[in-house]
């Protein structure tokens, strides 16, 4: 277990050590108020604690005393020895301090908290999982070019670079051959490298497929001339001319979703593709879009890798075709019948949502993902600048910092972390879409020494080469500050 209990943590006099025994408090060392005021750091150690944390009732331990709070520097606190599925926090209430405990599968205090409920089980099988280390950040990557290019697909230094500074990434919109090629070359490149198939469930765009038949995108006739659905200025419209631009399958026609799933396992059948990335997903529960994506992923062998991009903090509601708001739980229903979910976007919530809560929630439906055994691909991309990127290398080194902090909170085994402005390898340097090669997934990480705590609007976690601190800011602006031999 990456957060195996400490039992016997490495202390000096300049440590305050709180002891919890089954229950709660067993003892404080050293037994005075304002710890802080004679010691440099507080540990505590739930290596005992065996009292059950169940969703809706938080559970807040006594530590200390204080009329000046908590006093420590959030870096300077540490957990060890707690059992996993568990989210702490210190709080301060009066002169007491005290450790809150509630479990990771409890949304109840958040905005819109009440769309989330019930749980979903423990993944069973892992063995078809993408490698995984402690030594560096552990990467995911996606990537495209742009069509009709003599440099339109990647070349053999692209692929290796990928190969080697990634586990794991998805590759689609391109030609079956040209998906197998890549597939192909970064297996020679690196044996234990997973590829999966990126497949669109709600648009059909990208290099044509030859058993794909237009009756089964949604249009309307005008004049006896299809005009197809697409998006314009964010709206759905349908236009007469639909040329490079996305259409819409019909969901409801039977034969497009026998199509829609027989071409992923046809595709996943091919021993260089190791899963499919399932994308635009965000449907109502029992739609025929749902129904599809949840029966391509109960059909696929069991060594198949079923990703998806499914949880989605803002959908704990999401509204019926009445403007009803129906509970939703995150898409956390999703989770049973998939190995794990892409996250995006985790700083956009619901309107009237607190500034900050909506990563915070991204960030505790992460881990409670990774915690029950799922992968989980976490998108640091400060933004996506696609075809217009204009960003520098040292405005680059400037955005890692916050949405690493984020990662390292998540980070627990099979979760995987990505940093990039654009997909679009395409007129783009390198150091734009395949970041591996930046400073950050060159030093030395090593295991989580005990899972992140919440300190006001701050989180803070231990790993054997850094210690991090992520800082929420109330005005959508976030900090990370990492302390360690080769950090600094």
């Amino acid at each position: 277990s990456p957060t195996a209990p400490v039992t016997r943590p490495p202390v000096s006099s300049r440590t305050a050590v709180v002891t919890l025994g089954p229950a709660g408090v067993d003892s404080v060392v050293p037994d005075a108020d304002c710890p802080h005021t004679i010691t440099d750091e507080l540990l505590v150690d739930g290596s005992a604690y065996a009292t059950a944390v169940k969703a809706g009732t938080p559970v807040a331990l006594p530590l200390y005393r204080c009329a000046g709070g908590t006093g420590f520097d959030p870096l300077r606190i540490r957990l060890v020895g707690f059992r996993e599925g568990l989210w702490f926090r210190i709080v301060e209430k009066g002169a007491r301090v005290s450790l809150e405990i509630k479990s990771l599968a409890d949304y109840s205090e958040y905005f819109w908290g009440a769309g989330y409920s019930g749980d979903y089980p423990f993944q069973t099988a892992q063995g078809h999982y993408p490698s995984f280390e402690w030594d560096t950040i552990p990467k995911w990557i996606s990537y495209r070019k742009k069509p009709n290019r003599k440099d339109s697909k990647f070349n053999q230094t692209e692929i290796e670079s990928i190969a080697a500074t990634n586990n794991i990434s998805w590759y689609g919109l391109v030609s079956q051959e040209e998906i197998l090629d890549v597939a192909e070359g970064l297996k020679r490149a690196n044996p234990q490298y997973k590829q999966l198939l990126y497949w669109n469930s709600f648009s059909y765009w990208g290099e044509p497929i030859d058993t794909f038949n237009e009756d089964w995108l949604k249009f309307k006739v005008v004049n006896g001339k299809r005009w197809y659905m697409t998006m314009q200025n964010n709206k759905y419209v349908y236009l007469p001319n639909t040329t490079n631009k996305r259409r819409y399958y019909n969901h409801a026609i039977p034969a497009m979703q026998k199509w829609w799933i027989d071409h992923a396992l046809m595709m996943t059948s091919k021993p260089s593709i190791d899963g499919v990335f399932c994308d635009a997903t965000r449907s109502n529960m029992g739609t025929d879009h749902s129904d599809m994506i949840e029966d391509l992923m109960n059909l696929l062998p069991s060594n198949v890798i079923k990703m998806g991009n499914f949880l989605r903090q803002r959908d704990s509601y999401r509204y019926g075709d009445d403007g009803t708001p129906i509970p939703h739980n995150g898409n956390r229903w999703r989770m049973p019948y998939s190995d794990g979910s892409y996250l995006e976007n985790v700083h956009d919530g619901p309107t009237n949502q607190p500034e900050g809560q909506s990563l915070i929630v991204s960030m505790q439906l992460a881990r409670e993902a990774l915690w029950k055994g799922k992968v989980i691909f976490w998108n640091g991309a400060p933004y996506n600048c696609l075809d217009d990127c204009t960003v520098t290398e040292e405005e680059m080194a400037a955005y890692i910092k916050p949405t690493l902090a984020e990662y390292l909170i998540v980070a627990e085994r099979y979760g995987y972390y990505n940093f990039a402005v654009t997909p679009v390898a395409t007129d783009n340097p390198a150091w734009m879409w395949n970041t591996g090669g930046m400073d950050e997934f060159k030093r030395p990480l090593g295991r989580p020494l005990g899972p992140p705590v919440r300190v006001g609007n701050k989180f803070t976690r231990h790993f054997e080469h850094v210690s991090v601190m992520l800082t929420v800011g109330d005005d959508g602006k976030n900090e990370g500050t990492f302390v360690g031999k080769e950090w600094n």
